[in-house]
């Protein structure tokens, strides 16, 4: 079983236990087949860029998190501050770290869906990216025009 898949399917799983949804309400919702939701929580299937958006917007979360948060009991081995609130940037920081571990592993495998993830993580990397650069950017600007007060 791939890992970055079954990293995914453990973020929606865990989700749709918050939400106290059924495999079968969510599916309904997000419009997949409840064959199809088993097996991207199991990790047994790599889900399209559609499915991943449907159930993104059915479980009101970014696209991203699916690929960014860290499901519930993978934790950071030997991590004192696990419990720890991080800041935002540092938030942005850790995320694309995670995409560009997610990237790597993908970079080798030949399966086309999985080459279809591997692009989807590189496109929200390249989004998450350029929207650091830009909220620096206009802070900076910000602060310039401050100064210059």
């Amino acid at each position: 079983m791939d890992e970055a898949l079954q990293y995914i399917g453990l973020n929606i799983r865990q989700l749709r236990k918050m939400r106290k949804w059924t495999q079968e309400e969510l599916a309904k919702l997000a419009k997949i087949s409840r064959i199809a939701l088993i097996h991207i929580e199991s990790g047994k299937a790599s889900p399209t860029l559609d499915t991943l958006s449907s159930l993104a917007r059915v479980l009101e979360v970014p696209l991203t998190y699916f690929f960014t948060a860290r499901p519930e009991g993978i934790s950071d081995k030997g991590s004192s501050e696990a419990n720890q609130p991080m800041p935002e940037e540092d938030q942005v920081a850790a995320s694309e770290l995670e995409l560009q571990k997610i990237i790597e592993k993908l970079n080798g495998c030949a399966l086309p869906q999985l080459q279809s993830i591997r692009r989807i993580v590189e496109s929200i990397l390249q989004s998450l990216t350029s929207d650091r650069i830009h909220q620096r950017s206009v802070g900076s600007d910000v602060a310039l025009g401050s100064r210059s007060r």
